[in-house]
């Protein structure tokens, strides 16, 4: 018998079995512990700063980077997030009790009547997109409170997954480079592929985070600003649906912009449509001309349409987490198939 293949054997299951037991145990904190390392790589060059400039211990300088992280990226968003949340509560219950539909076929109403003159039929026709509109919007409503109001849900839950995000990206801040080598070594791959996959992995995931996702959100925050200022109903959310759709080529944030300029304008608020118009012309539309160039300037850059369907996905696969997670997987696609066609060329 040959007692050294059946200790081979053996020690395989082990090793399946104690994979699998893990991956259990880790399973509810996958995501934290995930997007904990998306954001030590969006934090990276701050913690360079901090490391370098001000000379401080590898402790110090995680942990001050840390609170510069919550200070002005985390704690924003989680902000953010809790109004669009509640917003979209208030909002949802609008569209049930009718209060919508009631400002949404006044609106209706005054672009057929702006237009039935030179295209007769437009008032009813335009009234039935409303309805199948607020429809829409109804069931858009009640998936977001569904999937994003439970990340709220539960208060000892939420404290829990933001201890061990803190934690996590603590030690990845501290220890990322330790870890990645200790990584490439344990890696069956070659040393050279596995170091150009995490390579390539980051560069990707610090251009669409720092790049193409940074500035759709910037562009919400100012079209959520202009949309309070001006008066238009749940500002945060529509902030929010503003940065989705300047991701969408061609398209951006007019998509949002122009029917809440047009709602000001049918409700009869027309010095405040004029101010977003401008608002959203000057600023918003802009600025993407202005930080493009200084965000996505370096590093692996995915294809906007590519980083929309990305984050559409990973919303619907993972639920708010999705909005990193979504791209971060389409970026580690694009890594391993990189460096899988270096090693086997294709004839």
């Amino acid at each position: 018998m040959n007692h050294s293949k059946e200790r081979t054997y053996f020690m395989f299951a082990i090793l399946i079995g104690a994979t699998i037991l893990s991956f259990m145990v880790l399973q509810p904190f996958l995501i934290t512990i995930a997007l904990a390392a998306i954001f030590a790589v969006v934090l990276q060059p701050v913690h360079r700063v901090v490391l370098g400039r001000l000379k401080l211990p590898k402790g110090l300088a995680a942990f001050v980077t840390l609170i510069l992280g919550c200070l002005f990226v985390i704690t924003p968003l989680a902000l953010i997030g809790t109004l669009v949340v509640t917003q979209s509560s208030d909002a949802y219950t609008q569209l049930v009790n009718g209060t919508s539909i009631t400002s949404a076929h006044q609106v209706a109403t005054a672009i057929g009547s702006w237009l039935e003159p030179s295209i007769p039929g437009a008032t009813a026709y335009i009234e039935t997109i409303s309805l199948e509109v607020n429809t829409y919007a109804t069931q858009a409503l009640q998936w977001l409170i569904q999937h994003v109001g439970v990340a709220f849900a539960s208060i000892l839950g939420l404290l829990l997954r933001l201890l061990i995000f803190l934690m996590a990206l603590y030690y990845f801040l501290k220890e990322g480079a330790l870890l990645e080598q200790t990584l490439i070594k344990k890696s069956p791959l070659r040393d050279e592929d596995a170091a150009a996959i995490f390579k390539k992995l980051s560069r990707t995931v610090s251009s669409v985070v720092n790049g193409s996702l940074a500035i759709a959100c910037i562009q919400g925050l100012l079209a959520g600003i202009g949309f309070f200022i001006f008066g238009v109903p749940n500002a945060a959310l529509w902030g929010v649906t503003t940065a989705l759709a300047a991701l969408i080529p061609g398209v951006g944030t007019s998509l949002v912009l122009i029917p809440a300029i047009i709602y000001l304008f049918a409700m009869g608020s027309t010095t405040l449509g004029i101010g977003l118009l401008l608002w959203g012309t000057l600023l918003v539309g802009l600025i993407d001309n202005f930080l493009s160039p200084r965000l996505m300037g370096r590093g692996a850059q995915l294809h906007p349409l590519v980083i929309l369907l990305s984050v559409l996905g990973g919303v619907v696969l993972y639920g708010p987490a999705g909005l990193f997670l979504g791209p971060l997987t389409i970026s580690l696609l694009f890594a391993v198939y990189t460096v899988y066609r270096t090693q086997v060329p294709v004839s």
